[in-house]
């Protein structure tokens, strides 16, 4: 009878330990192409804020790192126009949905960015922002350090024109290209790295590629897809892919399986060693 019980509390222990693992998952964040299309803001994490002016906007955040420095999501906002004499203060991707944003910076720069564009805003920068509204997936990096006085006085957004989303931004003279021992080939542009090297923002495209791993992912990764698509397959045996006009973000924490047959997506790396 003893024996029995004592079987008991071990199965029981075992099955409450399966239990906190299978909870404990660490899975990819992902934003299906419906709620690209508007339906993201229909989940009940939606904060919706009304400004002094009476604009109205609404955010979702669908991913925030371990040590909440990085965080990605989508937001929504009417009209706006700030000007931000002091350095912006956080290093921060946009890729717009809708609508558009007039960055002019402190020399003077004009950078319109419109739907279907992408820019990188980096911490240093002062300028002026305006827009009629918009709807954005963001990722921004909160680093430490004082950025009370803007390190460049040239300090500028870092833009991903419409033709350049469409693949002529491989040809810029700051593409690297690699060929993988399996042959297949990569091409990567890095658009903007923060001050600390740890926030990298860019464009990459990749053919047929299968990646098993037991360790963690080991960086926090956004991504939105262009062309193609990747399944990632958990440890808890969650099987999410990723097809074109969606996006992911993976935690450094997740392991699983990486299958794709090729793609090419924005990537925001953030390195926390």
């Amino acid at each position: 009878m003893r024996k029995l019980v004592v079987m008991t509390i071990l199965l029981a222990a075992a099955a409450v330990d399966i239990s906190a693992q299978e909870q404990e998952a660490v899975k990819p964040a992902k934003v299906s192409k419906d709620e690209v299309a508007g339906r993201i803001f229909e989940r009940d994490s939606m904060v919706k804020k009304t400004r002094d002016t009476g604009t109205v906007t609404r955010d979702v955040t669908t991913l925030r790192s371990s040590d909440d420095k990085f965080t990605s999501g989508v937001y929504e906002a009417g009209i706006g126009y700030f000007e931000y004499p002091e350095p912006y203060g956080v290093d921060e991707f946009m890729f717009f949905l809708e609508g558009s944003v007039t960055l002019t910076s402190t020399d003077g720069t004009v950078q319109t960015i419109n739907a279907g564009e992408a820019v990188t805003i980096p911490k240093e920068w002062t300028g002026i922002w305006d827009t009629q509204g918009y709807t954005k997936f963001y990722v921004i990096y909160r680093s430490e350090g004082d950025v009370s006085e803007p390190q460049q006085k040239d300090v500028k957004p870092a833009k991903i024109h419409k033709n350049e989303v469409g693949g002529l931004i491989f040809e810029r003279d700051s593409m690297v290209r690699n060929t993988r021992e399996s042959g297949t080939v990569t091409l990567n542009v890095v658009t903007l790295v923060s001050s600390d090297e740890k926030f990298t923002t860019g464009m990459y495209q990749a053919g047929k590629g299968y990646f098993d791993s037991t360790d963690p992912y080991g960086v926090d990764e956004f991504m939105f897809f262009l062309e193609g698509s990747v399944k990632l397959t958990s440890t808890d045996g969650t099987v999410q892919t990723i097809n074109s006009g969606e996006a992911v973000t993976i935690p450094k924490e997740w392991v699983g399986i990486w299958d794709t047959e090729g793609y090419t997506k924005f990537y925001v790396i953030y390195r926390n060693d």
